[in-house]
Formats: structure tokens, sequence, C-alpha cells
């Protein structure tokens, strides 16, 4: 079959070349041409002959669009059916049958129809399944007509082919050693990319106190990834994968929550946020037992307590027992601490003591001054003998 085509194609070259002698016609298609395009039309033939198919068709090309004689197309869609381009040599006869107009004899209609006929094996048709709409399709480095979805099938030459798919912001997708065969449509199914894949998001805040959503509509500040995304509620696209999302407006908790998205679909989520309590909690031990403590000038118990106390602002702590010294301590506490106070009080020195003391303190005078007034030339009673040496004889003296 294949060469019967080769056959066929190079004689009715030949024949568009010299014309049709026989029907007295002596016009050939180069005699009908230009001076301008006889040279692309020359060059082309010697480039056929040495079977430089690519170049050849390039001058014939340049011939037809310097003369605009729909003659010279058969010769361009002979050289495209060598390069094995039959879908390109399909459409160059049909533009010239579309362009003949009387101009063309009717054996080159002829040759025209039979390369037509001999050309349809060797189309054949593909299926492109994507998954982005919007994307141009590439067979061969040949740009296709149309954008994804491609609601037809696709005319496509039998052989082995590359598929390239390709849309802005996403990566391309390729397809290499597509085999296609005639009378059998092809499938590919062509997958993008995106170079920063994306899903929806929709996040929504609210309060624990139904009277207050109004204005936490209006205040709380939505945060993704530690990003802020402007007040609630959000709603717009951010990147595939997860994110810690997180609501904050004045006067309340902040919080944080996990949220998955996956590509192009959308995930919802709700914050609610609970008014910051602005207390601490406070523990206080006193030592000795029985003491009284009191908060704030309140009685609140005895030698242990613990409560909430409202935070930021300072509180006074007292403790007293009698017999021991009364202890005053301020506290501050920061929202939601936690603090444990311990207390010792120390004993007051009572008059029992202050009067044994005084006792002391007048025997000690007492008895100096007995030492220091005394006369010096009194007796003293001693155990040392009468006449001792170094000493008077009535005993002692000082």
């Amino acid at each position: 079959m294949m060469r019967r085509t080769t056959f066929l194609l190079t004689a009715a070259l030949w024949f568009a070349a010299n014309g049709a002698a026989a029907q007295g016609k002596p016009k050939t298609v180069r005699d009908e041409l230009p001076v301008a395009a006889r040279v692309n039309w020359d060059n082309a033939r010697e480039l056929y002959d040495a079977q430089n198919w690519a170049a050849a068709m390039g001058e014939f090309q340049r011939a037809y669009e310097v003369s605009h004689n729909p003659r010279v197309l058969f010769n361009v869609g002979v050289c495209e059916k060598n390069l094995g381009h039959y879908l390109r040599a399909s459409a160059a006869f049909r533009k010239e049958l579309a362009e003949a107009d009387n101009k063309v004899p009717a054996g080159e209609l002829a040759a025209i129809h039979a390369a037509l006929g001999t050309l349809e094996p060797l189309i054949s048709t593909l299926v492109v399944a994507t998954n982005e709409p919007g994307a141009t399709l590439t067979i061969d480095k040949d740009p296709q007509p149309g954008v994804s979805p491609f609601a037809a099938p696709i005319a496509i030459d039998v052989g082995v082919h590359t598929l390239r798919l390709a849309k802005p912001g996403f990566a391309d997708a390729v397809l290499e050693n597509l085999t296609v065969v005639s009378g059998e449509v092809a499938q590919a199914k062509l997958a993008l990319t995106p170079l920063e894949p994306k899903g929806h998001a929709h996040i929504e805040v609210t309060l624990a106190a139904p009277a207050e959503q109004a204005t936490a509509a209006r205040r709380a500040a939505v945060f993704i990834d530690g990003r802020d995304v402007g007040n609630a509620p959000f709603d717009g696209d951010i990147d595939v994968g997860s994110h810690v999302v997180e609501a904050r407006a004045e006067d309340y908790v902040t919080v944080r929550q996990p949220m998955s998205v996956k590509y192009k679909e959308s995930a919802s989520l709700t914050l609610t946020l609970s008014a910051r309590r602005h207390q601490g909690f406070l523990r206080v031990a006193v030592v000795p037992e029985g003491a009284v403590i009191e908060v704030d000038g309140k009685r609140v118990g005895v030698s242990r307590w613990e409560g909430p106390l409202a935070s930021k602002n300072g509180h006074e702590i007292l403790v007293k027992k009698d017999g021991y010294y009364t202890q005053t301590q301020e506290v501050v506490l920061d929202d939601d601490q936690e603090r444990t106070l311990p207390i010792s009080l120390n004993p007051e020195k009572t008059w029992i003591w202050w009067t044994l003391g005084a006792v002391a303190v007048v025997g000690a005078s007492v008895a100096l001054g007995y030492f220091v007034f005394h006369n010096s030339t009194d007796p003293v009673p001693g155990t040392l003998a009468a006449g001792s040496a170094g000493y008077g004889a009535t005993g002692f003296h000082f």
C-alpha cells in the first residue's frame, strides 16, 4: 500500500509540474507562476529530487504565497505526505480543491481525489481527557485548535506521537510514545498539576454569648498560619495542605484549630470565642494554724484559703492571729495565672518576758552597785588564815 501511495503521489507531482499535455493545455504550473515565484519553484524541484522533503515543501509553500496559484498546493501536499504529515497533506489537497475555481484541470482534480483516498486510512482520531479547562494541546510541537475540554475527537496521523497539555500556573502534562493505529480511536489522559495548588476555605467566627454575635463579626480577626487575612468571615482560596487557623478579638480568648484543604475542594470551619475572664487563682497557706485571712478587707478563711481573684489589679492579703505580728502583702495576678502564697507569722514579745527581763536588769544593777560603791576597807569574809603572806591580819582585802 505504501509503495503504491508513493508511486501515485510522485506521478501526481510530475503531472502537476508538467500539466496535462494530452488534454491540449500547453502551460505547465511553472509557466503560470510570476517570475518571483518561479525561483522558489525551481529550488523546490531540486530539493524534491534530492528527497529533502521538508525544504522542498517550504519552497513550494513560498511559491504558493507569492503566486496564490492553487495548483502549487498539490506539491505541498505531496511533500507533507512524504514527511508522514498525513493531516497536513490532506489539508493542502482540500485547500486546492476549495480554491480551484476552474483553475485546476480535470485530470489534476482527479489526482487530488485519488490522493485524498490514499491518505484516509492514514488518519485516525484521538480522544483527550483532561482535569483542567482552558488548557492548550500540542501534538508533536503542532498546536491544536481550541482549548480543553475537547468536546470532539481530534484528527491525528497514524504513528507514534508526543502530546503536551499546557496552561498558565500549571506544570505541563506530557505523554510520550502515544501509538495511533489505523481504524482505532486513540485515548489519552493528561492531568495538569498546579504550580501552587489551591483549595477554597470558608471560616466563620462566633461568640459563646449569642447577644454579642454582631460585634464579634466586626472585630474578630482571622489568622491562617500566623498571617492576618482580615476580619471574619474569611472566604477565599488558600494553599492545599494543613493549616492552623486562629480567631482573635479584644477581651476574648484566642482560639486555634487545624484545617485541611484539598485541591479544588471547599473546606469550612467555625471558631467560637469565649470572653476573657480577666482573673487568676490564688492559694494562701498560713503558719501557725488558726490565723485569720482577709482579702481586700474581707475575711475569707482561717489557716488556708483559695479562690479566684480579678487579674491585673492588686489585692491586699492580710493575715493575723493573737500573739503574732500581723502580715500584709500586695498580690497582682495575670489572666488565668495560678499562684500559691505561703505566709508565716512571727510571735509577739509578751509582758511576762518583758517583766522577767526587767527583774534581771534590776538585779544586775544592785549587784554592780554593791561592788562599786561598797567601802574598800570593810572586811570581806574569806577562807585564808590570818597573817598569811601578802595579806593583812584581818583577811583578804581589795
